[in-house]
Protein backbone atom coordinates (compact mmCIF):
# COMPACT_ATOMS: atom_id res chain seq x y z
CA UNK A 1 0.00 0.00 0.00
CA UNK A 2 2.71 2.40 -0.10
CA UNK A 3 2.79 4.37 -3.14
CA UNK A 4 3.36 8.06 -5.04
CA UNK A 5 -0.08 7.16 -6.89
CA UNK A 6 -1.78 10.65 -5.95
CA UNK A 7 -1.48 13.01 -8.93
CA UNK A 8 -3.35 15.86 -6.58
CA UNK A 9 -1.35 17.94 -4.00
CA UNK A 10 -2.76 21.04 -1.31
CA UNK A 11 -1.27 24.81 -1.98
CA UNK A 12 1.33 24.64 -0.34
CA UNK A 13 3.05 20.94 -1.37
CA UNK A 14 2.12 22.77 -4.78
CA UNK A 15 4.28 26.08 -4.17
CA UNK A 16 6.99 23.92 -2.79
CA UNK A 17 7.11 22.09 -6.26
CA UNK A 18 6.49 24.86 -8.43
CA UNK A 19 9.02 27.20 -6.82
CA UNK A 20 11.32 24.56 -6.99
CA UNK A 21 11.17 23.98 -10.26
CA UNK A 22 11.35 27.75 -11.27
CA UNK A 23 14.54 28.55 -9.01
CA UNK A 24 16.15 24.67 -11.01
CA UNK A 25 15.77 22.71 -7.94
CA UNK A 26 14.52 18.97 -8.32
CA UNK A 27 11.86 17.57 -5.98
CA UNK A 28 10.74 14.32 -5.13
CA UNK A 29 7.38 12.77 -4.68
CA UNK A 30 7.05 11.54 -1.06
CA UNK A 31 6.25 8.09 -0.56
CA UNK A 32 2.80 7.34 1.11
CA UNK A 33 0.93 4.40 3.23
CA UNK A 34 -2.41 4.61 2.38
CA UNK A 35 -5.41 2.28 1.29
CA UNK A 36 -8.87 2.77 -0.56
CA UNK A 37 -7.80 6.30 -1.45
CA UNK A 38 -10.52 7.69 -3.90
CA UNK A 39 -10.37 11.01 -6.31
CA UNK A 40 -13.59 12.77 -4.19
CA UNK A 41 -12.82 16.23 -2.66
CA UNK A 42 -13.81 14.29 0.96
CA UNK A 43 -10.97 12.18 1.15
CA UNK A 44 -8.72 14.96 -0.21
CA UNK A 45 -9.87 17.08 2.40
CA UNK A 46 -9.80 14.49 5.29
CA UNK A 47 -6.11 13.41 4.50
CA UNK A 48 -5.46 17.29 5.77
CA UNK A 49 -6.53 15.89 8.89
CA UNK A 50 -5.26 12.57 9.34
CA UNK A 51 -2.43 13.69 12.02
CA UNK A 52 -5.31 14.33 14.29
CA UNK A 53 -7.44 11.13 13.41
CA UNK A 54 -8.30 9.28 10.17
CA UNK A 55 -12.46 9.99 9.44
CA UNK A 56 -12.17 7.40 6.34
CA UNK A 57 -9.64 4.66 7.75
CA UNK A 58 -7.34 5.22 4.65
CA UNK A 59 -3.89 5.71 6.90
CA UNK A 60 -2.17 2.51 7.45
CA UNK A 61 -0.74 3.34 11.03
CA UNK A 62 0.21 0.97 13.78
CA UNK A 63 -3.59 1.01 14.67
CA UNK A 64 -4.38 -0.42 11.62
CA UNK A 65 -1.55 -3.08 10.90
CA UNK A 66 1.21 -4.02 13.64
CA UNK A 67 -0.96 -3.41 16.73
CA UNK A 68 -4.16 -5.07 15.08
CA UNK A 69 -1.98 -8.12 13.81
CA UNK A 70 -0.66 -8.51 17.02
CA UNK A 71 -3.68 -8.51 19.09
CA UNK A 72 -5.21 -11.18 16.43
CA UNK A 73 -1.87 -13.49 17.54
CA UNK A 74 -2.98 -13.51 20.83
CA UNK A 75 -1.22 -9.85 22.50
CA UNK A 76 -2.71 -8.30 25.38
CA UNK A 77 -2.33 -4.56 24.66
CA UNK A 78 -2.80 -2.24 27.62
CA UNK A 79 -3.31 1.50 26.66
CA UNK A 80 -3.42 4.27 29.55
CA UNK A 81 -0.71 2.68 31.37
CA UNK A 82 2.50 4.16 32.49
CA UNK A 83 5.31 1.99 33.28
CA UNK A 84 7.09 2.67 36.22
CA UNK A 85 10.28 0.58 35.67
CA UNK A 86 11.55 -2.98 34.34
CA UNK A 87 12.57 -5.55 37.21
CA UNK A 88 15.50 -7.10 37.07
CA UNK A 89 17.20 -10.47 38.82
CA UNK A 90 20.99 -11.17 39.08
CA UNK A 91 21.22 -8.68 36.16
CA UNK A 92 18.61 -10.05 34.10
CA UNK A 93 15.18 -8.63 32.85
CA UNK A 94 12.19 -10.85 34.46
CA UNK A 95 9.64 -7.88 33.64
CA UNK A 96 7.72 -4.75 34.42
CA UNK A 97 5.69 -2.88 36.71
CA UNK A 98 3.47 -0.41 35.86
CA UNK A 99 0.03 1.26 36.77
CA UNK A 100 -3.09 1.08 34.59
CA UNK A 101 -5.71 3.84 34.44
CA UNK A 102 -9.29 1.98 33.75
CA UNK A 103 -11.75 4.25 31.43
CA UNK A 104 -14.15 5.10 34.57
CA UNK A 105 -10.51 6.58 36.18
CA UNK A 106 -9.70 4.02 38.42
CA UNK A 107 -5.79 3.44 38.74
CA UNK A 108 -4.61 -0.88 38.88
CA UNK A 109 -1.17 -1.76 39.86
CA UNK A 110 -0.07 -4.05 37.23
CA UNK A 111 2.82 -6.46 36.85
CA UNK A 112 4.41 -8.67 34.07
CA UNK A 113 6.66 -11.32 34.31
CA UNK A 114 8.66 -12.10 31.05
CA UNK A 115 11.67 -13.88 30.03
CA UNK A 116 12.82 -11.25 28.25
CA UNK A 117 11.25 -7.39 27.85
CA UNK A 118 11.24 -4.93 24.68
CA UNK A 119 11.14 -1.12 25.44
CA UNK A 120 9.85 0.88 22.77
CA UNK A 121 8.72 4.58 23.52
CA UNK A 122 10.94 6.89 21.88
CA UNK A 123 14.17 8.69 22.48
CA UNK A 124 12.48 10.37 25.44
CA UNK A 125 10.66 7.87 27.05
CA UNK A 126 13.11 4.95 26.24
CA UNK A 127 15.96 6.21 28.24
CA UNK A 128 13.68 7.73 30.89
CA UNK A 129 12.51 4.18 31.54
CA UNK A 130 15.86 2.43 31.76
CA UNK A 131 17.41 5.12 33.88
CA UNK A 132 14.25 4.44 36.63
CA UNK A 133 15.05 0.98 36.32
CA UNK A 134 18.75 1.38 37.62
CA UNK A 135 20.56 0.92 34.31
CA UNK A 136 23.45 3.71 34.13
CA UNK A 137 25.46 3.59 31.46
CA UNK A 138 27.39 7.06 30.55
CA UNK A 139 26.15 7.32 27.26
CA UNK A 140 22.35 6.26 28.06
CA UNK A 141 20.60 9.39 27.35
CA UNK A 142 23.47 11.28 25.66
CA UNK A 143 22.93 12.03 21.89
CA UNK A 144 19.68 13.07 21.45
CA UNK A 145 18.60 14.24 18.26
CA UNK A 146 15.20 16.40 17.31
CA UNK A 147 15.56 17.05 13.22
CA UNK A 148 15.42 20.83 14.55
CA UNK A 149 12.94 22.40 12.91
CA UNK A 150 11.56 26.24 11.63
CA UNK A 151 8.74 26.84 9.87
CA UNK A 152 8.69 29.53 7.14
CA UNK A 153 5.03 31.25 6.34
CA UNK A 154 4.11 33.05 3.21
CA UNK A 155 1.27 34.60 1.89
CA UNK A 156 -0.16 34.14 -1.64
CA UNK A 157 -2.58 35.69 -3.70
CA UNK A 158 -4.74 32.39 -4.40
CA UNK A 159 -6.32 30.47 -1.26
CA UNK A 160 -4.17 27.64 -0.47
CA UNK A 161 -6.65 25.90 1.93
CA UNK A 162 -3.79 24.28 3.25
CA UNK A 163 -5.17 21.90 6.04
CA UNK A 164 -6.39 20.15 3.04
CA UNK A 165 -5.19 17.35 1.51
CA UNK A 166 -2.10 15.26 2.44
CA UNK A 167 -0.07 17.99 4.58
CA UNK A 168 3.07 16.44 3.01
CA UNK A 169 3.92 15.33 -0.31
CA UNK A 170 6.59 16.69 -1.96
CA UNK A 171 9.87 17.30 -0.93
CA UNK A 172 13.09 18.79 -1.81
CA UNK A 173 16.76 17.54 -0.89
CA UNK A 174 18.64 20.04 -2.82
CA UNK A 175 20.28 21.25 0.44
CA UNK A 176 20.87 17.99 2.24
CA UNK A 177 24.78 17.94 2.19
CA UNK A 178 25.99 21.34 2.94
CA UNK A 179 29.80 22.58 3.25
CA UNK A 180 31.14 18.82 1.68
CA UNK A 181 29.46 17.20 4.99
CA UNK A 182 26.79 14.84 5.07
CA UNK A 183 24.71 17.38 7.28
CA UNK A 184 21.73 19.97 6.01
CA UNK A 185 18.34 20.23 5.94
CA UNK A 186 15.07 19.10 4.33
CA UNK A 187 12.32 21.71 2.94
CA UNK A 188 9.20 19.60 3.40
CA UNK A 189 5.92 21.01 4.46
CA UNK A 190 4.06 20.71 8.07
CA UNK A 191 0.21 19.88 8.42
CA UNK A 192 -1.51 23.27 8.90
CA UNK A 193 -4.36 23.80 10.68
CA UNK A 194 -5.14 27.38 12.35
CA UNK A 195 -4.36 26.14 15.65
CA UNK A 196 -0.62 25.01 14.64
CA UNK A 197 -0.53 28.01 12.38
CA UNK A 198 -1.14 29.91 15.56
CA UNK A 199 1.32 28.57 17.63
CA UNK A 200 3.87 28.14 14.90
CA UNK A 201 4.11 31.84 13.91
CA UNK A 202 5.59 34.46 16.06
CA UNK A 203 4.29 36.16 18.38
CA UNK A 204 4.17 40.40 17.78
CA UNK A 205 0.89 41.11 20.24
CA UNK A 206 -2.46 40.25 20.20
CA UNK A 207 -3.90 42.55 17.34
CA UNK A 208 -0.82 41.64 14.27
CA UNK A 209 -1.62 37.91 15.44
CA UNK A 210 -4.92 38.03 14.59
CA UNK A 211 -4.23 39.43 11.22
CA UNK A 212 -1.77 37.04 10.81
CA UNK A 213 -5.03 34.40 10.84
CA UNK A 214 -7.41 36.25 9.68
CA UNK A 215 -6.10 35.25 5.99
CA UNK A 216 -4.75 31.98 7.36
CA UNK A 217 -6.20 30.24 4.08
CA UNK A 218 -3.74 32.29 2.07
CA UNK A 219 -0.95 31.26 4.32
CA UNK A 220 1.28 28.44 2.67
CA UNK A 221 4.28 26.70 4.83
CA UNK A 222 7.55 25.11 4.03
CA UNK A 223 9.34 23.71 7.25
CA UNK A 224 13.22 23.50 7.13
CA UNK A 225 14.52 20.08 8.76
CA UNK A 226 17.68 19.79 9.73
CA UNK A 227 19.61 17.22 10.15
CA UNK A 228 21.93 18.02 13.46
CA UNK A 229 25.20 16.99 14.26
CA UNK A 230 25.32 17.95 17.48
CA UNK A 231 22.87 16.33 20.28
CA UNK A 232 21.49 16.75 23.27
CA UNK A 233 20.47 14.61 26.80
CA UNK A 234 17.75 13.21 28.47
CA UNK A 235 17.85 13.11 32.31
CA UNK A 236 15.59 12.27 34.76
CA UNK A 237 14.48 14.19 37.91
CA UNK A 238 14.03 12.89 41.48
CA UNK A 239 10.46 11.62 40.21
CA UNK A 240 11.49 9.73 37.31
CA UNK A 241 10.06 12.51 35.04
CA UNK A 242 12.38 12.89 31.58
CA UNK A 243 14.32 15.95 31.60
CA UNK A 244 15.63 17.41 27.91
CA UNK A 245 18.43 19.10 27.72
CA UNK A 246 19.18 20.49 24.40
CA UNK A 247 20.82 23.83 22.93
CA UNK A 248 21.11 24.26 18.81
CA UNK A 249 24.74 24.08 18.33
CA UNK A 250 26.92 27.01 15.82
CA UNK A 251 26.99 24.54 12.94
CA UNK A 252 23.49 23.42 12.88
CA UNK A 253 22.17 26.79 13.56
CA UNK A 254 24.27 27.75 10.36
CA UNK A 255 22.44 24.74 8.23
CA UNK A 256 19.26 25.87 9.28
CA UNK A 257 19.20 29.39 8.06
CA UNK A 258 21.06 28.47 4.71
CA UNK A 259 17.85 26.17 4.41
CA UNK A 260 15.54 29.33 5.47
CA UNK A 261 16.68 31.41 3.23
CA UNK A 262 16.27 28.60 0.25
CA UNK A 263 12.80 28.41 1.26
CA UNK A 264 12.25 31.99 1.76
CA UNK A 265 13.38 32.02 -2.05
CA UNK A 266 11.24 29.10 -3.01
CA UNK A 267 8.40 31.37 -1.76
CA UNK A 268 8.97 33.97 -3.44
CA UNK A 269 9.38 31.98 -6.80
CA UNK A 270 6.01 30.32 -6.31
CA UNK A 271 4.30 33.98 -6.58
CA UNK A 272 3.92 34.81 -2.24
CA UNK A 273 4.14 38.10 -2.12
CA UNK A 274 4.67 37.96 1.78
CA UNK A 275 7.15 35.70 3.42
CA UNK A 276 6.91 35.87 7.33
CA UNK A 277 10.89 34.75 8.46
CA UNK A 278 10.93 32.30 11.66
CA UNK A 279 11.88 34.75 14.21
CA UNK A 280 10.41 36.31 17.09
CA UNK A 281 10.91 39.84 15.62
CA UNK A 282 8.83 38.47 12.73
CA UNK A 283 11.48 40.25 9.40
CA UNK A 284 8.98 40.62 6.75
CA UNK A 285 9.80 39.83 2.86
CA UNK A 286 7.59 41.63 0.11
CA UNK A 287 7.77 40.52 -3.15
CA UNK A 288 5.72 40.40 -6.83
CA UNK A 289 6.21 38.91 -9.69
CA UNK A 290 8.87 36.65 -8.40
CA UNK A 291 10.75 39.11 -7.47
CA UNK A 292 12.21 39.69 -4.19
CA UNK A 293 11.50 43.62 -3.07
CA UNK A 294 14.36 43.59 0.20
CA UNK A 295 16.74 41.19 -0.01
CA UNK A 296 19.02 42.95 2.35
CA UNK A 297 16.22 41.04 5.25
CA UNK A 298 17.06 38.22 4.25
CA UNK A 299 21.23 39.18 3.99
CA UNK A 300 20.81 40.15 7.31
CA UNK A 301 19.35 37.25 9.08
CA UNK A 302 22.42 35.49 10.55
CA UNK A 303 23.19 38.73 12.22
CA UNK A 304 19.62 38.44 14.60
CA UNK A 305 19.67 36.60 17.56
CA UNK A 306 18.90 32.85 17.34
CA UNK A 307 19.42 31.99 21.15
CA UNK A 308 16.80 30.14 23.21
CA UNK A 309 13.28 31.51 23.30
CA UNK A 310 14.42 34.05 20.27
CA UNK A 311 12.48 31.89 17.81
CA UNK A 312 10.13 28.88 17.22
CA UNK A 313 12.55 25.92 17.05
CA UNK A 314 10.43 22.55 16.74
CA UNK A 315 11.50 18.40 17.25
CA UNK A 316 10.17 16.52 13.90
CA UNK A 317 12.00 13.28 15.44
CA UNK A 318 13.46 11.92 18.10
CA UNK A 319 16.47 9.31 17.88
CA UNK A 320 19.82 7.73 19.58
CA UNK A 321 19.74 8.14 22.77
CA UNK A 322 20.43 4.59 23.54
CA UNK A 323 22.24 4.14 20.49
CA UNK A 324 23.35 0.50 19.13
CA UNK A 325 26.74 -0.32 18.24
CA UNK A 326 29.36 -2.98 18.84
CA UNK A 327 31.65 -1.11 21.29
CA UNK A 328 29.97 -1.35 24.65
CA UNK A 329 32.01 1.31 25.96
CA UNK A 330 30.17 4.24 24.17
CA UNK A 331 26.79 2.48 23.25
CA UNK A 332 24.28 1.11 25.86
CA UNK A 333 22.40 -1.62 23.16
CA UNK A 334 24.50 -3.86 21.49
CA UNK A 335 24.09 -4.88 17.77
CA UNK A 336 21.47 -7.16 18.58
CA UNK A 337 19.26 -4.47 20.09
CA UNK A 338 19.92 -6.13 24.06
CA UNK A 339 21.52 -3.60 26.75
CA UNK A 340 24.84 -3.92 27.71
CA UNK A 341 23.95 -3.83 31.59
CA UNK A 342 20.79 -5.96 31.54
CA UNK A 343 20.60 -9.61 29.92
CA UNK A 344 16.86 -10.27 28.23
CA UNK A 345 16.21 -6.24 27.64
CA UNK A 346 16.15 -4.80 24.47
CA UNK A 347 15.68 -1.83 22.85
CA UNK A 348 13.38 -1.25 19.51
CA UNK A 349 12.52 2.37 18.45
CA UNK A 350 14.01 5.32 17.22
CA UNK A 351 16.46 5.34 20.78
CA UNK A 352 19.01 2.39 19.10
CA UNK A 353 19.92 4.94 16.16
CA UNK A 354 23.49 5.29 15.75
CA UNK A 355 23.72 8.61 14.73
CA UNK A 356 20.52 10.98 13.68
CA UNK A 357 19.14 10.00 10.52
CA UNK A 358 18.61 12.84 8.52
CA UNK A 359 15.54 11.99 7.03
CA UNK A 360 12.06 10.87 8.15
CA UNK A 361 12.50 7.81 10.67
CA UNK A 362 9.72 5.48 10.14
CA UNK A 363 10.83 3.03 7.44
CA UNK A 364 14.09 2.69 9.69
CA UNK A 365 12.47 2.06 12.60
CA UNK A 366 10.60 -0.60 11.10
CA UNK A 367 12.94 -2.29 9.29
CA UNK A 368 15.64 -1.85 12.50
CA UNK A 369 12.59 -3.58 14.72
CA UNK A 370 11.92 -6.37 12.20
CA UNK A 371 15.69 -7.01 12.46
CA UNK A 372 15.50 -6.95 16.26
CA UNK A 373 12.79 -9.16 16.28
CA UNK A 374 14.74 -12.25 14.24
CA UNK A 375 17.24 -11.98 16.57
CA UNK A 376 14.49 -12.51 19.71
CA UNK A 377 12.85 -15.39 17.54
CA UNK A 378 15.90 -16.88 17.17
CA UNK A 379 17.36 -16.74 20.44
CA UNK A 380 14.35 -16.54 23.17
CA UNK A 381 11.70 -18.49 22.06
CA UNK A 382 8.38 -18.88 23.26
Amino acid sequence: SVNTDYPRHNGQNQALRDGSARLGEATSLIARNEKGLLGSDAHFQGLGYSSLGDAHGIKQGTLNTYLRTAFEHGARILPTTHVERVTTAAGQATGAEATHTTAEGRQLRITVRARCVVVAGGAVQTPALLLRSGLRHPHLGQHLHLHPTVIVSARYPQAMHSWHGPSMSIVNDTYTRLHGTNYGVKLETPPTHPGLLALALPWRGGQPHRQLLHGADHLGSFIVLTRDRDGGRVSVDKHGTPLINYTLSDFDRANMLVGVQAAAAIHVAAGAHTVHLPHGTLPTLRASGGVLHNPEVLAQLPQLGWRPNQFGLYSAHQMSTCRLGGQAATHPVRPNGETVEVRGLFVADGSAFPACSGVNPMLTIMALTHYLAQELKNNWPS
